[in-house]
């Protein structure tokens, strides 16, 4: 039987030849493509119209709907030390990174959605004292920077956040990008400035939201116009060059 399992927002995961829920299991287990094989994939979860596919041996042509609207689930993720979570609205579509510390070299890509809550998460720095000192950096994705045939970076502006509470993003009327801070001890709110350099971060040290999504596809998204402020991407020798020379990897 082939099975199409849903994972996380992204496109559902076609799996080949499998006759019950152990082998579908294993085989998602091997997909390509994925990191599944690094992780602790005991703890991933089948389900099927809310109930969970607990049984190996189940037979798929068994189960209440056939091979149909199978759901892979990851295993809820326990904050770490010096992990934020938190929420962002942006007025229109925009693939920002967020600096994670607990992944270096890499740091994650999201894409917000035009005027729709999303949820990005990243370690903040400063190890177990970040509760006081710790700081999350968030950048806004403006072009991609091709260095030559096989090499791409992403430029951002960079804003450092240190308080809790929702980011809110948008260009006013006069087209000048906003980015405020809406405390959720004080309900102040706080414009939050860029940092001085340009952020540029290398193709091979960012990781999409999801595992499933090749970053190659994400970066020809963002090539050809999709969420860039600056339209498609340039080549690092025709005007390309970042401000400040800051990169990506030597940031963390």
């Amino acid at each position: 039987m082939d099975v199409n399992v849903k994972y996380e927002d992204g496109d559902p995961i076609p799996v080949k030849n499998v006759e019950t829920v152990g082998e579908l299991k294993q085989k998602l287990r091997e997909t390509e493509g994925t990191d599944f094989k690094f992780r602790d994939f005991d703890k991933y979860k089948l389900f099927q119209g809310g109930v969970e596919l607990d049984d190996p041996t189940k037979l798929l042509e068994k189960l209440a709907q056939g091979g149909e609207g199978i759901t892979l689930v990851k295993p809820e993720e326990v904050a770490k030390g010096n992990e934020k979570s938190r929420s962002i609205v942006s007025d229109k579509t925009r693939y920002i990174v967020v600096h994670d510390f607990s992944l270096l070299p890499k740091h994650k890509i999201y894409k917000l959605e035009a005027n729709k809550l999303e949820k990005v998460k990243g370690s903040r720095e400063g190890g177990p004292a970040y509760l006081v000192l710790g700081s999350q950096e968030i950048g806004l994705i403006k072009k991609v920077i091709r260095i030559n045939d096989t090499e791409r970076k992403v430029e951002c502006i960079s804003y450092d956040v240190k308080a809790h509470g929702k980011i809110f993003i948008w260009k006013t009327d006069d087209q000048m990008e906003t980015v405020q801070l809406h405390h959720k001890n004080n309900e102040e709110i706080e414009n939050l400035e860029p940092l001085l350099n340009h952020k540029t971060y290398l193709e091979r040290d960012l990781k999409y939201k999801t595992d499933r999504t090749p970053m190659s596809e994400i970066l020809d998204l963002i090539e050809r116009g999709e969420g860039g402020e600056e339209g498609a991407g340039e080549r690092a020798g025709a005007g390309g060059e970042e401000a400040g020379g800051a990169e990506g990897a030597g940031d963390a």
